[in-house]
């Protein structure tokens, strides 16, 4: 995750679309959540 963080930071730099950028990242921490136990479950 640290790479999306810093995606978003260097895009919200760079004048990109900051909210965007921070949406996908809120986005990919919570399906990380409903993910990650799913793994752990299936290994």
């Amino acid at each position: 995750m640290p790479p999306m963080v810093t995606a978003a930071a260097m895009a919200a730099i760079a004048g990109m679309e900051a909210e965007l950028a921070v949406a996908l990242v809120g986005v990919g921490i919570i399906f990380s959540f409903g993910t990650l136990p799913f793994l752990y479950i299936l290994m």
